[in-house]
């Protein structure tokens, strides 16, 4: 799971404290949505979301 932080209005990903980046690969990846929040509301970051990305699939054969 990668979790990252992103401004609702700019589509722009958190780089850092007050920096933006276009694309999710330049971006902050936070361990949790709990850290990820804490920094937001810590840093003062009123319109920012919390994007959670989960790159691995289940097996579809595997699933019942």
């Amino acid at each position: 799971m990668r979790v990252f932080l992103r401004n609702k209005r700019t589509r722009l990903y958190c780089a850092g404290s007050n920096d933006w980046a276009v694309a999710m690969g330049q971006a902050v990846e936070f361990t949790s949505v709990r850290r990820a929040i804490t920094f937001a509301v810590d840093g003062s970051m009123p319109e920012t979301e919390v994007v959670v990305r989960y790159d691995l699939l289940a097996d579809r054969k595997s699933v019942v």
